[in-house]
């Protein structure tokens, strides 16, 4: 090992729920450690339980795929309801 280079900051079994130093296995306040003559680019230790596993990098992490008709689905729903609390905001008012 040379020296800590950061630790987990979260903790998901989730599929998709964070993303940057969170992990699905070791815990949150896990360390991570650079490994003397590799660079982090390729692979750095991780402290588990008084040991040190190698975690190489095979790539970035994507996470979960939202497709983009979700996006448009959910604004479309959010839409609605505005439109139909103000309508209902409206008729009450004028019923005053």
């Amino acid at each position: 090992m040379d020296k800590e280079i950061g630790e987990v900051t979260k903790y998901s079994d989730i599929e998709g729920t964070y993303s940057g130093n969170f992990s699905n296995e070791y815990h949150k306040g896990t360390k991570y450690y650079s490994i003397k003559g590799i660079s982090t680019d390729q692979a750095i230790a991780v402290a588990d339980h008084g040991h040190y596993k190698k975690a190489e990098r095979r790539g970035k992490y994507e996470g979960k795929k939202v497709a983009p008709i979700r996006y448009i689905e959910t604004g479309l729903i959010i839409f609605v309801i505005v439109v139909l609390l103000m309508y209902a905001f409206r008729s009450i008012k004028a019923r005053r």
